[in-house]
């Protein structure tokens, strides 16, 4: 499985991405979200996608990308607009020269056939290992393989946003485990869990700070099977939005 050889972690001032060694890990893409907001549009978004990645890479000096999950956005199957979209996309990330790896999430289902380019790779929903960083889109647990000896485990999945005066904000959620988890991480005490906002701004999110757990956005359970079992000290979790600034612990927000 792909390995940095630097451990070092960040995020990347003002987006959605993180920088893991010479690692820029991004995810929910969801290329093809265009369609089931307007069914018979053929306009889509990916040009930007595009572009935002290249920008990140030059600004970062990433010499790899890992898309944690949700590379598309079909659950089943890639409608022919996806496969086009899909094709157009990995042709820009090769024109980059950046190798890629794709880990698997809930609607990347059947994406193997549809990886263009030598330098891209898929990984299951186990996740892959990135310097001492555990990536895993989080719909499934991290693999042991992956899990073993991570210092930080990195999770997509629940697009967790904030809701601050009626505005909607993307935000990381940075957070500890609890003695619940110690069956799956033996060393969840020292066990550091980021919860990844989604690189695509069309996407919906979940706002951590509303009461309930609602799916629809307006709850603050998150999603996957680390927060179905409450392994994660959701309330005690510290709130960052995309600009660096801590917000404070999400319970108190």
């Amino acid at each position: 499985m792909p390995t940095s050889p630097s451990s070092a972690l960040r995020f990347v001032h003002g987006e959605p991405a993180l920088l893991v060694g010479d690692a820029l890990v991004i995810a929910e893409l969801h290329i093809g979200y265009e369609q089931k907001l307007f069914p018979d549009t053929d306009m889509f978004f990916t040009d930007k996608l595009i572009a935002r990645v290249k920008a990140l890479a030059a600004q970062t000096g990433a010499k790899r990308l890992v898309i944690n999950g949700d590379l598309k956005h079909s659950v089943k199957g890639v409608t022919p607009e996806e496969g086009r979209e899909l094709a157009k996309f990995f042709e820009g990330i090769g024109a980059m020269g950046l190798e890629c790896t794709v880990v698997k999430g809930n609607h990347d289902g059947g994406i193997e056939n549809f990886l263009h380019g030598p330098q891209v790779q898929t990984v299951g929903q186990g996740g892959l290992r990135s310097g001492d960083a555990a990536i895993c889109h989080g719909n499934a647990w991290p693999s042991a393989e992956v899990a073993k000896g991570a210092k930080t485990l990195v999770l997509a999945h629940s697009h967790p946003c904030v809701e601050l005066d009626g505005k909607r904000l993307q935000c990381w959620l940075v957070g500890r485990l609890n003695e619940r988890a110690e069956a799956r991480f033996p060393r969840w005490r020292s066990l550091k869990v980021i919860v990844m906002p989604s690189f695509s701004p069309l996407v919906g999110c979940m706002a951590i700070n509303k009461t309930g757990n609602k799916r629809d956005g307006s709850g603050r359970r998150l999603l996957g099977p680390l927060f179905k079992h409450e392994m994660f000290k959701l309330d005690e979790a510290q709130v960052y939005l995309l600009d660096g600034t801590c917000i404070g612990r999400a319970g108190n927000l």
